[in-house]
């Protein structure tokens, strides 16, 4: 799904976002930014998880269904480390 993703476009797909800056920002744009960062983070864990699912189907499952987004959450952070495991990161 995600085979055609260059390694800079990964980098900055995933690049270290500054928590606090998210908060402010959430807040300023009164949770629009949020929804740009929920986004992005299903994306680069779909491409780093090499998944089949739909990125939109998800993503509006994290804004639609009242407490997926902390299921997810959990879910995806078992997923990603046992990946980081086996790729011995």
């Amino acid at each position: 799904m995600y085979e055609n993703i260059t390694r800079d476009e990964y980098d900055t797909m995933t690049e270290e976002k500054n928590i606090a800056l998210v908060i402010i920002f959430s807040i300023i744009t009164c949770g629009i930014y949020n929804l740009f960062w929920i986004y992005h983070m299903v994306k680069a864990e779909t491409a780093f998880l090499e998944s089949e699912k739909s990125v939109p189907g998800v993503f509006f499952c994290n804004i639609l269904v009242p407490f997926y987004s902390w299921y997810w959450l959990y879910d995806r952070s078992k997923s990603v480390a046992m990946r980081a495991d086996k790729i011995g990161m």
